[in-house]
C-alpha cells in the first residue's frame, strides 16, 4: 500500500521532490521461519531528493536478522537507511530479514524524514505437527509389522515441505533400504494424512523403531517404539545308557525343546537307529518305518519355553560303537539334530543247575550230583571254577567233568575251566557216600572272571536206614 508525505503541497510549475513509501510483507508468515519485509522508496516528484533518511521499527514479536542494503541500528529497535539522493521517478528497495517468534498480528511503520509514511500489517501463524503411530508390540519372524501412521497439523498455519522419515530397525527389512523418506508436501491447519508402512521381521529380538516427521520452520515430531520380533527355536537331546551289552534292551529318551519366544508349529521328530540295533517299541504314538529304520513323531505345536519327551526301546544285536541320531524340524525352516554314541559290548552269562541223581539213598550207598554250567551270554567266560561243599552226613569221594574234581575235607574242588564259549555248557559230577540218616544239603558255588559275585545253589538229599 502507498502513503504520500502529509502536508504535501505542490504548486503548478514548482520543481519539488516528493517521496512515496510502500511497505510490502507476505500475506502469511510463520513462527521460526525466516521472512522478508520490503520498503519501496520512490521519488514521485519532479526534482531530486537529497539526504533522504528512511526509518523503520523492528516489529514486536520478531527477531532482526539483517537488511539489504545494510542499515544502521537506532534506539528502541529502530533501523534507518541514509540515501544520498533519489532522482525524479527513481525507486530504491530496502529489505528487512526477520524471524517471527510469536504468533499473532505483526506490523511496523516506516517513515522518511520529511514525514512520508507507509505501513503494513500481516497475520503470523504457527503450524504444529503431531505424529501418531499404531503398531503391534510383537510380530512373528517372517511376517510383517504394519505401522499405521497419522500426521496431523494441529496448528493455525500451513505446514510446508512435510517429510516423513523412518529408520528401519536392525531386526526388520524393507525393499527400499534402511533409511526411508516419504514426501507429504503441505498440510493445511487441522489437516491429517494417513499412511501405512510394512516392515518384514527378519531377526528375533527387541528393537527400537524411530519415526520422524519434519517440515519448514524447524517443525518436527518423533515417535520411538519398541517392537519385539518373536521366533521359535528347536533343540533336541538324547539321554540313555552309553554302554550296553548284546541282547540287552535299552531305553532312550529323546527330548525336544523350544527355548524361543514363539510357538513352534507342525513339529516333526525322527530318531534314526543304527545298523545292529533292533527296534522294540516307542511311546507317544511313535511310528517305526522299516525302510528308513527310524521312528517318527508329529506334534501340532510346541509352545515357547516348553519341552516334550518321547522314549524308544531298542535291542543291540551287534557289538561296536553305534550312533543314534535324533532330528527335528518345524515351520519357518526350523531344524535341530543330535547324535548319541553307544558302545555295545558282548557279555558272558553263566547259569547252572544242581541235581541229585539218586535221592533218597540208603546209609552206606553212593549218590551222584550233577552240575550243568551254561554260558548264555554273547562273550566267552574264563576261569570257570566249581566248588562244592558237602554236609557231615555225606562223605565226598571226588568229582569228574571237563576238569578234575578233588576231595578236600568236606569239599570237592574242581580245577578252573580256562574258557567257556557263548552257547557252550560244561557238566560236572560229584560223587559222595551217605553215612548218617537224615536230610543233608549240598552247596555248590560257581566262580568265573565274568561273574562279579559267585553264584551258589543248594540241593537236599535224604539218607535212610532200613534197620
Amino acid at each position: 500500500m502507498t502513503s504520500d508525505v502529509p502536508g504535501d503541497r505542490r504548486l503548478e510549475g514548482q520543481q519539488t521532490p516528493a517521496i512515496a513509501l510502500e511497505k510490502i510483507a507476505p500475506q502469511e508468515i510463520q513462527v521460526d521461519r525466516e521472512t522478508t519485509f520490503q520498503i519501496r522508496v520512490r521519488n514521485v516528484g519532479n526534482a531530486t531528493a537529497y539526504q533522504v533518511t528512511v526509518v523503520d521499527q523492528i516489529p514486536r514479536g520478531t527477531e532482526f536478522l539483517g537488511a539489504k542494503p545494510e542499515c544502521s541500528r537506532g534506539p528502541h529497535g529502530t533501523v534507518f537507511w541514509r540515501i544520498s539522493e533519489i532522482k525524479p521517478g527513481e525507486e530504491t528497495v530496502l529489505s528487512l530479514q526477520l524471524l517471527p517468534k510469536v504468533a499473532g498480528e505483526i506490523g511496523s511503520v516506516a517513515q522518511a524524514t520529511f514525514q512520508a509514511q507507509a505501513s503494513v500489517r500481516t497475520i503470523c501463524t504457527k503450524p504444529q505437527l503431531q505424529l501418531e503411530l499404531t503398531v503391534s508390540e510383537s510380530v512373528l519372524i517372517g511376517e510383517s509389522a504394519t505401522l499405521e501412521i497419522t500426521v496431523t497439523n494441529s496448528g493455525n498455519g500451513a505446514a510446508t515441505n512435510v517429510v516423513l522419515e523412518e529408520d528401519v530397525p536392525e531386526g526388520f527389512a524393507h525393499a527400499a533400504g534402511r533409511q526411508l523418506e516419504h514426501e507429504i508436501g503441505t498440510l493445511r491447519p487441522q489437516e491429517s494424512r494417513r499412511l501405512s508402512l510394512a516392515l518384514e521381521a527378519v531377526k528375533p529380538g527387541v528393537y527400537e523403531n524411530r519415526l520422524t516427521v519434519r517440515a519448514d520452520a524447524n517443525l518436527r515430531d518423533e515417535d520411538l517404539r519398541q517392537i519385539q520380533v518373536v521366533a521359535p527355536e528347536l533343540n533336541v537331546k538324547i539321554q540313555g545308557p552309553s554302554l550296553r551289552y548284546l541282547d540287552r534292551q535299552a531305553v532312550y529318551t529323546i527330548s525336544i525343546v523350544n527355548p524361543g519366544t514363539a510357538a513352534a508349529r507342525n513339529v516333526e521328530l525322527a530318531t534314526y537307529l543304527p545298523k545292529g540295533v533292533k527296534f522294540v517299541s516307542a511311546d507317544n504314538q511313535g511310528q517305526y518305518d522299516t525302510q528308513t529304520h527310524a521312528v517318527y513323531w508329529s506334534l501340532d505345536e510346541l509352545p515357547a519355553n516348553r519341552q516334550g519327551d518321547v522314549r524308544i526301546t531298542v535291542l543291540p544285536l551287534e557289538p561296536g560303537a553305534l550312533k543314534l541320531k535324533a532330528a527335528a524340524r518345524a515351520e519357518l525352516g526350523l531344524a535341530a539334530a543330535e547324535e548319541y554314541e553307544v558302545t555295545v559290548e558282548s557279555l558272558p552269562e553263566l547259569v547252572f543247575t544242581l541235581a541229585d541223581l539218586a535221592d533218597p539213598i540208603e546209609v552206606g550207598s553212593n549218590t551222584t550230583y550233577e552240575v550243568i554250567v551254561q554260558n548264555r551270554g554273547s562273550q566267552a567266560d574264563t576261569n570257570v571254577q566249581l566248588i562244592t561243599e558237602l554236609p557231615p552226613g555225606l562223605t565226598p569221594l571226588g568229582g569228574s567233568g571237563p576238569t578234575q574234581g578233588t576231595a578236600r575235607g568236606q569239599q570237592v574242588v574242581f580245577a578252573p575251566l580256562a574258557r567257556l564259549a557263548p552257547g557252550e555248557e560244561a557238566v560236572f559230577r560229584i560223587n559222595a557216600t551217605g553215612h548218617a540218616v537224615g536230610d543233608h544239603v549240598i552247596r555248590a558255588q560257581l566262580r568265573s572272571e565274568g561273574l562279579r559275585v559267585p553264584v551258589t545253589k543248594e540241593e537236599s538229599t535224604r539218607v535212610y536206614s532200613d534197620r
